[in-house]
């Protein structure tokens, strides 16, 4: 009886030893970044939280410069009144983030596998801000306001990029580049076009390069793609990677047959607004 008693005294640590490690993988696992780019993530039930909670290695906020602020939002507003700013609803929640994990927005060493840059050197978040409001004006006020904020933002001085620090800026929507580009001290990067891919600009500067998926693609998911137009595709993704650049397409149809497509074809940040079901997709999937 005593035997049989230590028997199952043991198997019942086993079991509970098989349980915890189980339950410890699920956790490492929604700890690791998916290249997923949470669309316009401001108009989620929890903006920022629910993107960082699902491990997503891109977010995208709207901003507007309206009396020297830069507030969030997609259109222009008649009244800023209940309007978060940027600083309220990403830059001050990160910085506690941030802080409380000793320098990360996710775990050290943590990466997305399916990272076709390859690059060691990656961030572990790159917010985008979309401006909304004119070009140069907007982007001198988005300096200012990163200013308290850097030692968690990635600056780039005289070309040497600070890679210790875990998250990258970078500015789409209205962007004033030759300014940017003439700055000896850059905080906040540049997104890409297609086009801008011939003016050899490093990835600490352009890091990610973005376009409307009509401008490559008819295709919707039904039928075959048509081969000139993947073939043209496939040829401006391997010069952004050869740049060593991640490539974002917008306004694709955001459903798992153009997810599955996207990535196969060397997408590596996936713009949803589905924040879950990519998540679930892409973790099932990999």
């Amino acid at each position: 009886m005593q035997r049989l008693f230590i028997q199952l005294s043991l198997l019942g640590v086993f079991l509970l030893a098989l349980g915890c490690t189980a339950n410890q993988d699920h956790q490492d696992e929604r700890l690791r970044p998916i290249p997923g780019h949470a669309h316009n993530d401001y108009e989620h039930e929890e903006p920022l939280k629910e993107a960082i909670s699902r491990g997503y290695m891109s977010i995208e906020i709207d901003v507007h410069l309206i009396r020297d602020t830069l507030w969030v939002t997609h259109d222009r507003p008649e009244s800023t009144q209940g309007l978060p700013t940027i600083q309220e609803l990403y830059l001050n929640p990160l910085l506690a983030h941030v802080r409380q994990h000793k320098g990360h927005v996710y775990p050290p060493g943590a990466h997305d596998p399916a990272d076709s840059t390859r690059s060691n050197a990656s961030p572990q978040l790159y917010l985008m801000v979309d401006a909304k409001t004119e070009a140069i004006a907007t982007y001198e006020a988005l300096k200012t306001a990163l200013i308290p904020y850097e030692e968690m933002i990635r600056i780039v001085r005289d070309g040497a990029e600070e890679t210790h620090k875990p998250i990258k800026v970078f500015l789409s929507g209205n962007r004033p580049i030759e300014l940017m580009l003439s700055e000896t001290v850059l905080p906040i990067a540049i997104d890409g076009r297609p086009s801008d891919l011939s003016q050899q600009i490093p990835p600490s500067v352009m890091p990610v390069v973005s376009q409307h998926y009509n401008q490559f693609f008819n295709w919707s998911g039904r039928g075959e793609v048509d081969r000139v137009e993947l073939e043209r595709f496939r040829d401006h993704v391997a010069e952004a990677h050869r740049q060593g650049k991640k490539v974002r397409l917008w306004a694709t149809p955001d459903n798992e047959r153009l997810w599955s497509f996207l990535l196969d074809e060397g997408v590596d940040l996936i713009n949803t607004d589905r924040l879950e079901a990519f998540e679930s997709y892409y973790r099932e999937r990999d």
